[in-house]
């Protein structure tokens, strides 16, 4: 999937061995000294190398600028993901499809 495909609203998983992580990366915003910023949840796609990845959906609610960098950068995708919001960079979307109901 590309960033450009995106719509609000859309449902998503991770295909194959693929599956989604909660990031313990900081977010901080972008004056000196760097102040770190609280309360955001980012996520990643990891690999599942010896095991069956835990398959969950995801809804995507939109792309923000935000005045914090997470994940090297001031972009941010955000979705609804296990009851919480949540942001993604664009660099996981590629591993991210369209949820079908037959998965």
């Amino acid at each position: 999937m590309k960033v450009s495909e995106l719509r609000t609203g859309m449902l998503l998983h991770t295909p194959g061995k693929w599956e989604i992580s909660e990031a313990s990366w900081d977010a901080y915003r972008e004056k000196r000294p760097f102040d770190k910023v609280e309360g955001i949840t980012g996520v990643t796609v990891v690999h599942t190398w010896n095991r069956e990845p835990k398959k969950e959906i995801l809804m995507f609610v939109g792309t923000s600028r935000d005045n914090f960098q997470w994940g090297g950068t001031l972009t941010h995708h955000r979705f609804l993901w296990n009851g919480k919001a949540v942001i993604m960079t664009g660099y996981d979307i590629k591993y991210l499809e369209q949820y079908q109901k037959s998965d």
